[in-house]
């Protein structure tokens, strides 16, 4: 499991490697599902969170 820092930091360096190449839209699009990525991970552990006998039996 990642750590928010982990995460982060490759974020981070993906991004500026995209944008350093010039790929602006890349940046973008990696920024982006970074965002979609850990909100999809909340709301799951949410769900986790809130009915674990349902699916640990």
């Amino acid at each position: 499991m990642l750590s928010p820092l982990e995460l982060s930091m490759g974020v981070t360096a993906i991004v500026a490697r995209r944008t350093g190449e010039g790929d602006i839209k890349g940046a973008f699009q990696t920024a982006v599902q970074a965002i979609l990525g850990v909100f999809v991970a909340v709301i799951v552990s949410i769900i986790g969170i809130i009915t674990p006998e349902k699916y640990w039996p």
